[in-house]
């Protein structure tokens, strides 16, 4: 039982990851959307993204897989990770471009470009030019698609991807194949097909030598074309793909056709007609409709070529694709002419020249210029035949072009040309001949055969595999059982021999029990007494304890009321943090006024006290940058006494003398502070400039200080100077004999000033040196060129190295300021 038990347990345990690898590997959607609502990172928040925006692309619901996508770029915009960036990017317009938004496709498509290029990354940039490529096509610009595929190509070539590389080949050939240059399309064919075949799964094989076979089709090379359309048959037939393979059916039909074998052509069609049906492919039943009208009119079954043909109209009307709906107009327009019904068949080429692509024109123009024949309109035939003439020398289709030769020739014979006549004649019968050779017809029959041959080999082939794979399953079972057997007998022996050894060890281990078991007794006793030893301890270690407690509730109690304490004193900071910074000027007011400037402000502690102010007054601008006695909360607090002031002695009473703006401050923090009575010294050292706008757009600085200092620029030389205040301070004793002076300056509007409190330079190091003044001058002169946002940066940057392993000891206020000053307030 035991053992049973145990094999149960191993086979539950073997099974249980296997049941939940299945599970698992299932994508549930619904729980993925679940778990959005959950506290995730913004990573984790990505990867649900990706899997929904891949599930509905794969549904082909573009639209849901879209709004994934943008979710996605919105997180890993976030994020900085421009990989996934750009990747979303291309993904958004590869769904744009699935729901036919061709402007917003390809500006995303732009986008991936452009940081694809960034990042360096040559293989994508190859696909975001593919997909351009594509939607140029799709709008029917083959200049412009050629050329962003001619950029994709040279990427590729310092990238392995050959997948990516072969789709390119197969769009360039696409392309030219479309406007007829058929040469051109097979050499890029070939390039692609030589990659494709020696890729290991040889995708997209099958679809570049059918297009192959199109092409030489078209040249009217039969042999190459059916030796490339049996090719890429094989291989289809492997694929068990029904539609796929009836499209080379429709292929083959037209070949046979095109050689007046009538038979053979109707039954790759009607193949077609049954598999279009079948899978409900209308534009597949409208091509074979119009194939088999063309047969039944070849073989002069009028009424029922007039059928098929309406077939093939109605049915085409209801697709996007018109290209087959000119071929039917030209049926019916035949059909017209043998009825000589000759106004209704121009009417229909009409309508077929209005549809057409390059070679349904040239086919139109054939059928329009043997109207006008019927109808001895010799002259107007002529024309029609030059214009079919002329498309069908550039696409070199010689099955269209004979039909032109032939009307050529006649019509020059009848104008009484008759040197044009034979000369047309002959290219007809040449053109005629190398259409529907014996060689050629040779040929063709040699690799019809073949192919059956091969077929049925390969089907014999099959047969002795599966027999040989019988006999080697049974074989295997066999070999199987005797070593079954043999394992049995194996497993046998090896229970018996462990029953054996668990014997003897059970009879040694009683042994050594009975000896133990003494030992046990002798030692229990031992214990007893050590026992009864502990409890008289026991009872004086739980006194010790209960006093201990007593002690810890006390403490534990006290600290209770000191996080309380604590709790309301920090409130209390944040709400004088919150107060101090409605009073400083907002980034807005200050951005009004100095588009250009930096603050870099840091605290001490939550609450400073530094603080700058700036008033726009009748023409002038008032900047003041100021560093009371002290930090944290006593800091803040006569940092709002002296804002207060400050903005009292300005704007109420328009003191707007700065050196006597201070000297006012001065008097009225003696009187608010009673330093006279009290003997507090509390005061503050401040900048104050005043800006006046010049008629000539110069801007005159007036400063004045108290024992702080401004520095600015200087265009000749370009260096930044230092222009000390006074030694007196604001507020408590000052020596009577110091005073505020004022100091002017001219400058222009690109130049630059700095103002700021002494926490900076006065920043200490591990070492306690300090930042100094002189590496501040140096910091301003060697940057003073760059952005102010740069200039920010730099500063926070240094201030950082070099006070990394210790703290700030002081509040941080530095301003700095470019001339461009905007005089006039917009809201007034």
């Amino acid at each position: 039982m035991s053992y049973q038990r145990n094999t149960w347990i191993l086979y539950i345990i073997f099974l249980f990851p296997v049941t939940f690898s299945k599970a698992q590997s299932k994508l549930n959607v619904d729980s993925l959307k679940k778990k959005l609502s959950s506290r995730l990172t913004l990573g984790e928040k990505v990867q649900i993204y990706d899997s929904l925006s891949e599930f509905y692309r794969k549904k082909q619901k573009y639209q849901t897989s879209l709004k994934y996508y943008l979710a996605a770029l919105k997180l890993n915009q976030q994020r900085q990770d421009w990989i996934r960036v750009a990747k979303n990017y291309n993904n958004i317009g590869v769904s744009l471009k699935k729901q036919q938004d061709y402007e917003n496709a390809i500006q995303y498509f732009n986008k991936a470009l452009k940081l694809n290029k960034k990042l360096g990354n040559q293989g994508l940039i190859a696909g975001n030019y593919f997909n351009i490529a594509l939607i140029q096509i799709n709008q029917q610009r083959y200049d412009q698609a050629l050329h962003y595929l001619g950029y994709a190509l040279e990427t590729l070539k310092k990238e392995q991807r050959l997948k990516l590389k072969a789709k390119v080949l197969n769009t360039i050939a696409k392309i030219y194949r479309y406007n007829g240059k058929y040469q051109k399309a097979i050499d890029f064919y070939h390039q692609s097909l030589h990659i494709q075949s020696n890729l290991p799964d040889k995708i997209g094989l099958d679809n570049t030598l059918h297009k192959l076979g199109i092409c030489y089709r078209h040249k009217g090379n039969y042999v190459k074309a059916q030796d490339y359309y049996l090719k890429a048959l094989k291989i289809r037939e492997k694929q068990k793909d029904e539609v796929k393979k009836a499209i080379i059916y429709n292929s083959l039909g037209l070949l046979y056709y095109e050689q007046n074998d009538y038979v053979m052509a109707l039954d790759y069609y009607q193949q077609y007609l049954k598999v279009g049906r079948k899978h409900q492919r209308k534009h597949s039943v409208a091509i074979a409709y119009l194939n088999m009208g063309q047969i039944y009119f070849a073989l002069g079954k009028l009424t029922k070529a007039q059928q098929y043909y309406e077939y093939a109209i109605s049915t085409t009307k209801t697709l996007d694709k018109k290209i087959s709906l000119g071929l039917a107009y030209i049926g019916m327009a035949k059909i017209y002419q043998r009825n000589e019904k000759y106004q209704m068949a121009e009417n229909f080429i009409q309508k077929a020249i209005a549809v057409s692509n390059t070679i349904g024109k040239a086919r139109a123009y054939n059928a329009l210029g043997k109207n006008y024949r019927l109808q001895q309109l010799y002259t107007s035939a002529l024309t029609s035949y030059q214009q079919a003439a002329t498309i069908l020398k550039n696409i070199r289709n010689l099955f269209h072009l004979k039909e032109t030769l032939e009307g050529l020739s006649i019509c020059y014979e009848k104008l009484g040309n008759a040197s044009q006549s034979l000369i047309y004649y002959k290219l007809f019968k040449q053109t005629t001949d190398s259409l529907l050779n014996e060689k050629n017809t040779k040929d063709l029959t040699r690799l019809a055969t073949e192919y059956e041959f091969t077929k049925e080999r390969d089907s014999l082939t099959f047969a002795q595999q599966m027999e040989r794979s019988q006999l080697n399953h049974k074989l295997k079972q066999e070999k199987m059982a005797y070593q079954s057997q043999k394992n049995f007998t194996l497993l046998t022996l090896s229970i018996l021999l462990i029953v054996i050894v668990f014997s003897f060890i059970t009879y040694r281990s009683q042994l050594t029990q009975k000896k133990l078991n003494r030992q046990l007794q002798q030692q229990k006793k031992d214990l007893v007494n050590q026992s009864n030893a502990l409890i008289g301890l026991n009872e004086e270690l739980q006194q010790n304890q209960d006093e201990i407690s007593a002690q810890r509730d006390l403490i534990e109690l006290q600290n209770i009321k000191l996080q309380e304490h604590k709790l309301r004193i920090d409130q209390s900071i944040k709400s004088a943090q919150k107060i101090q910074q409605a009073i400083l000027p907002f980034d807005n007011e200050l951005q009004e006024i100095f588009p250009d400037h930096f603050v870099l402000f840091k605290p001490k502690d939550v609450v400073s006290g530094d603080f700058y102010w700036v008033q726009r007054k009748e023409n002038m601008v008032f900047v003041a940058v100021a560093d009371c006695t002290g930090h944290g909360v006593p800091g803040a607090f006569m940092s709002m006494i002296g804002n207060t002031l400050l903005d009292h002695i300005i704007r109420i009473k328009r003191v707007f003398n700065p050196a006597l703006a201070l000297e006012h401050l001065h008097t009225e923090i003696k009187r608010v502070l009673r330093q006279d009575e009290s003997q507090d010294r509390n005061g503050m050292d401040m900048a104050l400039c005043v800006f006046k706008k010049m008629p000539t757009n110069q801007v005159q600085l007036t400063f004045a200080g108290a024992k702080r200092s401004l520095y600015y620029t200087s265009p000749k030389p370009s260096q930044v100077r230092e222009l000390r205040g006074s030694s007196k301070s604001i507020g408590g004793l000052q020596p009577s004999a110091y005073c505020f002076a004022n100091q002017q300056l001219i400058f222009t509007q690109n130049d630059l000033i700095y103002l700021s409190s002494d926490g900076y330079c006065d920043q200490n190091n591990q070492a306690r040196r300090i930042l100094g003044k002189v590496k501040y001058q140096q910091l301003l002169q060697n940057n003073h060129r760059q952005p102010m946002a740069q200039q920010k940066k730099i500063l926070e940057d240094t201030l950082h190295q070099h006070m990394q392993g210790t703290y700030l000891r002081d509040d941080i206020l530095v301003l700095g300021l470019k001339l461009n000053i905007v005089w006039d307030n917009p809201s007034q």
